[in-house]
């Protein structure tokens, strides 16, 4: 209806964003609670606080994880309020924190256990490698996480190119579901607390659940219903190509002007990619075009695409949509391809005429994609076109705060909508608000991480706090405890989480030697033993240090114990056997036991 003017409550975006991040920070203080309620409430050596740091880390590490899949899952009604955009730039964003953290656990565990094993961190990271169940997985995980995030880099993206960027990222669900079971089988948290356990378990499931139906169900459900296949392919100017989808009930995709697609084409060489399309018409019941502007092999292929060949899509995606509008005048600005999504809106936006203005800037005249149909749609609509040819810094071709107060005189009176490359979205921003424009009236889609000057500190914090806790590590390499470090250890046997003994040997008789073998670290708590020696031989073994962290440790303390104390009497050496039940338990009561029994002085 000519005239007629209605969009969606403009709250409801920052509503739902709020509440999706909301959700995250409770998770983030649950984990944190978790954390602190099995943390004792003292710490006795350094050691014991890179324990702490390290669960800490681990703990965050996992939950990033699952929230980082979750943003990614393509979930229709997260996508249409809180935006593709800004769910990229979030995962994007707790990518580069979650390496971190997850850097920041390896390290802490390597040092802490070196420290409490009195080794250098060199032999540490053999022991944990060849006899700690789930960590060579666990080191796998974070070599495919680490190499994910370092073909992220904008440099190193570009460099490998789009299709090998897009295979190995595919890894990344790898990655996470290693750590995963890393998790289950190495974490106190879990193997102790069946409850927490089964709580992240349901976590971890429901993510996966919601992966799978956004990425597998959904689209391959909608290429059944809608059966799509290439009507044509199109040449457009700046080198520009069309491609015409038709298929069945195109309607119920609820698709509007200014949203995209990541379509698959099932031919050869193509079926195992998808790639990102923008309308570039207003979608019909039957029929939708997408243009795109062809910067790699898959998109300059699509010129061989034959009528026909079938397409699975996903989507739409997108909120750079009429529903954002809150003014009846509106201000497009397109840069180079950017005009894909705003010729679509150039085209069923609801306006009276004269309230409908285009800026398009391109740096010469065959660049101009449309421009036939943009001069129809302005004759039609009674809108204004405004063609800024040239470089940016052309007198006439700039969009700096002047400039577009002269092109459009009542520009504070607009909703403006831009898409361009980058730096221009951002340059064009920045002008708008020095000419007046309230942000909430900008409307954009930006799929690049914050620059901004404090978010590059952060972020390079962030990223040096990683470095410097390998490099403090791997330093100290050639270092090794002594075992003369009688104030750590004696202060490591009565820590939380150990049952304390007196470490000092009670009055023994004359024939006696008693041996306090060293601290071993598991990944619980810490063990130490005493060995009494008679006449050489082994006639008694005191427990200084057993797990004692909670009510299950504690009970498998006492049930391990005296299994083990006689094996050792009996074979009067530290070969015992594995009590079933308390494999980390018994492990380090043997290395315990052996390291005092190889203290003896010569005879």
């Amino acid at each position: 209806m000519p005239g007629h003017f209605s969009w969606c409550h403009p709250r409801i975006r920052p509503t739902v964003t709020g509440a999706l991040l909301t959700s995250v920070w409770i998770g983030v203080g649950a984990v944190g609670f978790l954390w602190l309620a099995q943390t004792p409430p003292r710490l006795s050596t350094s050691a014991d606080y890179g324990i702490a740091l390290a669960r800490l880390s681990g703990l965050l590490t996992g939950y990033a994880a699952v929230v980082l899949v979750a943003l990614m899952a393509r979930l229709p009604w997260i996508e249409r309020h809180v935006g593709s955009d800004r769910l990229t730039r979030w995962h994007a964003i707790g990518g580069r924190y979650t390496v971190v953290a997850m850097v920041v656990h390896i390290a802490s565990v390597v040092w802490s256990y070196a420290r409490s094993s009195q080794v250098s961190t060199g032999r540490q990271v053999s022991v944990l490698l060849r006899t700690y169940p789930g960590v060579l997985l666990a080191s796998i995980a974070a070599a495919v996480l680490i190499g994910v995030a370092l073909t992220s880099v904008r440099a190193v993206r570009r460099a490998v190119g789009y299709q090998a960027w897009y295979r190995l990222h595919l890894l990344t669900y790898v990655g996470v579901a290693l750590a995963f079971s890393h998790q289950l089988s190495n974490g106190t948290d879990f193997v102790y607390h069946p409850a927490v356990r089964a709580a992240w378990v349901a976590l971890y499931g429901t993510v996966a659940a919601a992966l799978g139906y956004g990425r597998l169900v959904r689209p391959l459900v909608g290429a059944a219903r809608q059966r799509l296949v290439v009507a044509g392919i199109v040449d457009e100017a700046g080198q520009a190509i069309s491609v015409e989808v038709r298929g069945r009930g195109l309607g119920r995709l609820r698709a509007e002007s200014g949203q995209f697609f990541r379509l698959r084409f099932l031919s050869r060489g193509r079926w195992y990619e998808s790639h990102p399309f923008s309308l570039s018409a207003a979608p019909t019941p039957h029929r939708l075009r997408f243009t795109v502007k062809p910067v790699g092999s898959h998109t300059r292929s699509l010129r061989e695409l034959v009528p026909g060949t079938r397409v699975l899509a996903a989507g739409p995606f997108g909120t750079l949509t009429a529903q954002r509008r809150r003014n009846p005048k509106v201000l497009l600005i397109a840069g180079g391809i950017g005009i894909t999504p705003l010729r679509a809106l150039f085209e069923s936006l609801p306006v009276q005429p004269g309230q409908l203005t285009l800026i398009y800037r391109c740096r010469a005249e065959a660049d101009l994609t449309f421009r036939g149909e943009l001069d129809e749609l302005a004759r039609n609509r009674g809108a204004t076109v405004i063609y800024l040819v040239g470089r940016r810094a052309d007198r006439g071709c700039r969009l700096d705060s002047r400039s577009l107060a002269a092109l459009v005189p009542d520009l504070t009176e607009h909703d403006v909508y831009v898409c361009a490359p980058p730096a221009l979205i951002t340059a064009v921003t920045s002008a708008l608000r020095q000419a007046g424009v309230p942000a909430r009236q900008i409307h954009r889609e930006s799929f690049e991480p914050g620059t901004s000057s404090a978010g590059r500190v952060t972020h390079a914090a962030a990223v040096s706090l990683g470095v410097a806790s390998l490099a403090a590590v791997f330093a100290s390499r050639s270092y090794h405890f002594q075992a003369g470090d009688a104030t750590d250890v004696a202060a490591a046997a009565t820590a939380p989480g150990t049952s304390r003994a007196d470490p000092r040997p009670a009055r023994t008789p004359s024939d006696e030697v008693v041996l306090v073998g060293s601290l071993q670290r598991t990944l619980y708590t810490s063990v130490q033993v005493a060995a009494v020696l008679r006449d050489g031989r082994l006639v008694d073994v005191r427990a200084l240090a057993l797990p004692s962290l909670d009510a299950r440790s504690r009970q498998i303390s006492a049930m391990a114990a005296p299994i083990l104390r006689r094996e050792a009497i009996a074979s009067g050496s530290a070969h015992v056997d594995t009590v079933s039940g308390a494999t980390y338990t018994s492990e380090a009561y043997a290395q315990s036991l052996q390291a005092a029994l190889d203290s003896r002085p010569p005879r």
